[in-house]
């Protein structure tokens, strides 16, 4: 969803409301699951609504991504059923019902337990007035009692790839995107329509409301900021509305003019915790596209990376997207660098390992799911690029809307053959990466150097540093790096001189730390030599400087006791 976190599969995993048997109903274990027990059962059939006025198509492959992902992801055989298509035998196995549309619902023997509507949403007794809110409940089937029924309102592609399907210990629940606002058992034994026990809810409404209350919304250009004003000063406001208008300018620059009345409502928090509190997610920021919601914390709305406009102008532009891959890729290329490491020379590191992915694992949600993020946002970045410079603006609108996530189904939508696909991409990026055959080595050798560390090899560590240095001289994390590890084999005299070394270089802001802890690890070489004094002057340097991850801290700590070979541990 951004340089910051991105986010996969979000499972919102709770402590069961109270602790109860299972029924016999094919539901017997030790501890009850309540919805979890859906990713427990050996076969599930995924029932999408399919009546008038759906978008059949798009249910579809909804069911059938849900039905993946079960299978996939906890080996729960699964099938895709249109709800007007669900034969007598089907309809007495385990079912997960899709869709406030799903005409399983409501007939004779299963009538509705809800009805929603603009209105709301009311659930056996409840009202909730916001019509957006949705519904998970778990039971047993109406159809065969010794059966699951799970149902899950929620039909979008875009929701869909942050959460496939919630994963919740209670029988039902309400989500306002992916936050649970209320949840609760059901009576034992299951009955149809089930009964609620009411001595076993939660209501999370009001404790979101006494946190919103203290919010007020200010409307700037194309942001409507809401935020707790006793925890975002003016002064901050400021430099977050600063820095997300650039934002939005650099996406519109990467994606076209923004519309004429296009506002954006971006929501403040103070940190992770306060964030995850209350939308359920606790990545620095994340973004609703079909909604322009905006959520993020200060410091993420501090930045100007245009990462999370692009996903919201990308909606606009080109249309809604399901793939990972493309919605992740879009942002990724216009950074050209995936946390911060430029895009190239990952994808010649990965070359250079056999682990650079092909188009059908780059693209099918559940290959690349697993994949380490290193591996497949920045190859994500690569595909996105590619695509922009061989099919051009349309042709990349096309991949970026794709219904299908595979090498076929991208080649259907830009024209070319899945074999000419795979062949382009691939030489594409191996002919970009020829000229960074040194930065792989030399990545090459970092690796090395953290496997030689975690066997506490630091004679390894060293050799492995001086071969860095061969290849990029005076790189200053190498520097440390190698006068670290000869601290360790005692080569003092070694030591010291790669850490003047490092002091010497005409280092800029970006490599700021360096000098910091330069001068912080010369004082810890000094003291274990008993060399209190130099120790000490060094220390003050460090006092002087700009404080960074806690420096001062570590300085202060290092005058008050002097650093002994232990304390290296």
């Amino acid at each position: 969803m951004k340089r910051f976190a991105v986010l996969l599969f979000v499972a919102v995993l709770l402590v069961p409301l109270g602790a109860r048997a299972q029924e016999r109903a094919g539901m017997a274990n030790e501890r009850y699951l309540a919805e979890l027990y859906l990713f427990k059962l050996d076969e599930v059939v995924v029932v999408y609504p399919a009546g008038p006025g759906e978008d059949v198509q798009a249910n579809r492959r909804s069911a059938e991504a849900r039905a993946r992902f079960l299978e996939k992801g906890h080996g729960v055989k699964a099938s895709a059923v249109a709800d007007d298509a669900l034969g007598p035998e089907e309809r007495h196995k385990n079912l997960l019902l899709l869709g406030w549309g799903n005409r399983l619902l409501g007939a004779a023997d299963a009538p509705a337990p809800f009805k929603h509507s603009r209105e709301g949403l009311d659930f056996l007794g409840i009202h909730e007035p916001d019509p957006q809110i949705d519904l998970m409940f778990f039971t047993s089937s109406p159809f065969n009692r010794d059966r699951a029924f799970v149902f899950w309102s929620r039909i979008d592609q875009e929701r869909d790839r942050v959460m496939m399907l919630p994963a919740v210990g209670s029988d039902w629940a309400f989500y306002r995107d992916y936050r649970i606002i209320r949840q609760g058992m059901f009576a034992r034994p299951h009955t149809w329509p089930p009964n609620r026990n009411e001595g076993a809810e939660k209501d999370h409404g009001p404790e979101l409301r006494r946190e919103g209350n203290a919010e007020t919304t200010r409307s700037f250009a194309h942001y409507d900021v809401h935020y707790d004003p006793d925890r975002v000063s003016p002064e901050d406001l400021d430099e977050i509305v600063k820095a997300r208008e650039a934002a939005l300018a650099r996406a519109a620059a990467e994606l076209g003019p923004v519309p004429e009345g296009y506002r954006i409502f971006l929501h403040v928090f103070e940190d992770e915790a306060a964030k995850e509190r209350r939308t359920g997610l606790r990545d620095p920021a994340h973004s609703i596209p079909s909604t322009r919601e905006l959520t993020m914390v200060r410091k993420a709305a501090r930045s100007s990376s245009p990462h999370e406009e692009i996903h919201l102008l990308a909606h606009q532009v080109f249309g809604p997207c399901r793939l990972t891959t493309m919605y992740e890729g879009l942002a990724i290329a216009e950074e050209k660098a995936y946390r911060g490491v430029d895009l190239d020379l990952l994808a010649a590191t990965m070359l250079d390992k056999g682990v650079f992915p092909t188009l059908d694992d780059l693209l099918d949600e559940e290959k690349a799911r697993p994949m380490l993020d290193t591996v497949r946002f920045p190859s994500a970045g690569l595909l996105v690029t590619w695509l922009r410079e061989t099919v051009g603006v349309e042709g990349l609108r096309k991949a970026y809307t794709a219904p299908e996530g595979s090498a076929v189904a991208l080649g259907l939508a830009v024209g070319k053959p899945k074999e000419a696909l795979d062949r382009g991409f691939r030489k594409w990026v191996q002919e970009r990466v020829r000229s960074r055959d040194n930065e792989v080595a030399l990545v090459r050798t970092q690796s090395e150097a953290q496997e030689r560390l975690k066997v506490g090899d630091f004679a390894g560590v060293a050799a492995a540093m001086k071969r860095a240095l061969d290849l990029r001289p005076d790189d200053p994390q190498s520097l440390f790096n190698l006068a670290a590890a000869e601290m360790r084999t005692k080569e003092y005299p070694a030591a010291e001189e790669h850490l003047k070394r490092i002091l010497s270089l005409p280092l800029g802001p970006k490599n700021s730390r360096f000098v910091i802890f330069g001068h912080y690890q010369l004082g810890r070489l000094y003291d274990i030599q008993s060399r209190r004094e130099e120790a000490l002057a060094e220390y003050r340097k460090v006092l002087e400087l700009p404080d960074q991850k806690d420096a001062h801290r570590l300085a202060k700590e290092a005058i008050e006791t002097p650093a002994t070979p232990d304390s290296l541990q």
